[in-house]
């Protein structure tokens, strides 16, 4: 509605909005407490107060180099206009606030000192409250205008990967399928930036935040591939075309993203390659779920591409979807497939497939493995050492020839390394590792008697995967503060335990008087230290304790030379 239909305290109340910023930012929360809101939108656009010229540029900070953006109390008004146009369907509404987006805007593309990433989040989200009629194709192209911003790039991509683009993929609109597909290819845009270890090499980063960009794919990039296969695998095979196709990364794909699947091995240091890939990946399944015949000559051009993370990705394809997919593989069979490169994808492939493969498939992958060039200079052995990676990925095959085969590279190699899959692999642990028994399992042991022999009886496994000595006496701990009563019944049998576990007896009764003794009365606790005192009385009688230390050098348990190493030296007459 216009000033004209407003009442005359209305037009008086704008009229005083327009004295300051701050008569302004009161009005618009004074409005908004009306139930008729949106009649006021026609008189403040009159008034100017959505002008681009009152959008807040970044103002000096108190500290030497930093600015703060202000808020545009402006944009809570129009956002609620946007709720209301959404919610009746109102397109004329609708088309009022656009424009006003649309000035603002393109406003701020020609004036840098208009860079507030505040008000390009509300923008976007207010495109995704707005019937999808109001939204053009050329609106779309603000989207890059708000992801140019030198400051928070994560405000728009959440609000449009929640909004707009959701909307998008979820209605029955091709035309808006498309437009989705043009929101991810500007969020996903590649800028590059010198790299942190080696400033003559630059590194990929996506426009958007990584982390938001991710998001989006997650949510949206199988769904894509379902419905705009082609289109959204297009975008996604230049980006990672793009990512891959310089430097390192076009040599060694495989450091920087080793598995194309979802997997521990891959860093956390190298988010922009993940997204392409996982954009690709994502799109391609999806696609090859809803239509494989017309996916099928996309996955072909991807095993044939020049560049090594497409055809690991086409590989990967090629896995997943075998039945649909089969025919691909015999055509790209070759000594040049089983590069080293590719060695996580195809290992995988032939490991899961390798039994269904016709007799062709078969002949044809076991002549490419038996073709391999020898890579180095020391004859036969480095050769038949690759070749040896390749059949292990045929161990357990029904196929005579390859089993013989296998065994004879077994007998002269030993066994393959533990993940011969990838080309090196990283594995991390920390704290004492597994245990052998839980603390539900000592308290039973406690109450039978048998705890002590239980004890005497294990044997630390691997220092890596466990179960280790450390683990056991960590349990022993919980044990001990779950249900103490058990463990003063035979305290005097730890007398004959190992001498870590007389440590974790100690420790656990330790932990429960200092951690643990709500619900321990007073007569339970005197209790509780007359048994520890008689037991002290008893450990210290023992001559082996304080003479006697047979522990490894690089044993952590605890030990006397461990705990005199602490202290000063003492006579006996000191002591």
């Amino acid at each position: 509605m216009t000033k004209d239909s407003l009442t005359t305290n209305e037009n008086s109340f704008i009229e005083m909005m327009a004295k300051s910023d701050e008569h302004a930012s009161k009005g618009f929360e004074l409005v908004l407490k009306r139930p008729d809101f949106p009649r006021f939108i026609d008189a403040m656009i009159e008034k100017g107060f959505f002008d681009p010229s009152r959008n807040p540029a970044p103002a000096p900070a108190d500290r030497d180099g930093y600015v703060y953006i202000p808020y545009w109390n402006a944009l809570d008004y129009l956002k609620a206009c946007a709720k209301f146009a959404g919610r009746e369907n109102d397109t004329e509404l609708a088309e009022k606030i656009m424009t006003q987006v649309r000035s603002v805007s393109r406003a701020s593309k020609s004036l840098d000192s208009r860079d507030n990433h505040y008000t390009f989040w509300v923008f976007a989200e207010i495109v995704g409250l707005l019937p999808i009629s109001s939204i053009t194709s050329q609106d779309l192209d603000l989207v890059q205008v708000w992801l140019n911003t030198k400051y928070d790039r994560s405000l728009v991509p959440d609000a449009l990967d929640r909004g707009l683009l959701s909307r998008f993929v979820a209605c029955d609109d091709p035309d808006a399928w498309r437009g989705a597909v043009r929101l991810m290819c500007y969020c996903t845009a590649i800028r590059w930036k010198p790299a942190a270890l080696h400033s003559d090499e630059e590194e990929p980063i996506t426009v958007a935040d990584d982390y938001y960009v991710k998001e989006m794919i997650e949510h949206h990039a199988t769904s894509l591939g379902r419905k705009v296969g082609y289109e959204a695998a297009k975008l996604f095979a230049a980006r990672v075309a793009e990512v891959f196709g310089r430097g390192g990364r076009a040599k060694w794909s495989q450091v920087f993203r080793p598995a194309v699947e979802d997997d521990h091995q891959n860093s956390q240091g190298y988010e922009a390659d993940d997204c392409v890939v996982e954009g690709l990946r994502d799109v391609l399944l999806g696609w090859c779920e809803s239509d494989p015949c017309s996916a099928k000559l996309f996955v072909q051009s991807l095993l044939r591409n020049r560049n090594e993370m497409l055809r690991r990705i086409g590989i990967f394809v090629l896995r997943q979807h075998w039945i649909h997919l089969r025919c691909l593989y015999l055509p790209v069979v070759s000594t040049d497939l089983f590069n080293v490169g590719h060695l996580h994808e195809l290992y995988l492939l032939l490991r899961d497939r390798f039994d269904t493969f016709s007799d062709a498939e078969k002949e044809a992958t076991i002549n490419s493995i038996r073709n391999l060039s020898d890579p180095g200079p020391d004859g036969s052995g480095a050769r038949q050492r690759i070749q040896y990676l390749w059949l292990s990925a045929l161990a357990g095959t029904t196929d005579d020839s390859v089993s013989k085969w296998l065994s004879e590279l077994t007998r002269k190699y030993g066994a393959p390394p533990k993940h011969p899959e990838f080309l090196s692999y990283t594995e991390t642990r920390w704290g004492p590792g597994p245990s052998q028994y839980n603390a539900r399992d000592l308290i039973a042991f406690a109450d039978d008697g048998s705890i002590v022999e239980k004890l005497r009886e294990f044997r630390p496994g691997d220092p890596w995967h466990g179960p280790t000595s450390d683990a056991l006496v960590e349990e022993l701990q919980r044990a001990i503060t779950a249900a103490p009563d058990r463990f003063v019944n035979v305290m005097p049998d730890f007398l004959k335990a190992p001498r870590q576990y007389q440590h974790g007896l100690l420790r656990g009764f330790l932990r429960l008087f200092r951690d643990s003794t709500e619900g321990i009365t007073k007569d339970t606790r005197v209790a509780l230290w007359h048994s520890l005192f008689d037991y002290f009385e008893q450990l210290l009688k023992d001559t082996q304790l304080c003479w006697r230390d047979d522990s490894s050098p690089v044993d952590l348990q605890p030990s006397w030379n461990k705990r005199t190493a602490l202290v000063p030296e003492m006579s006996m007459d000191q002591a």
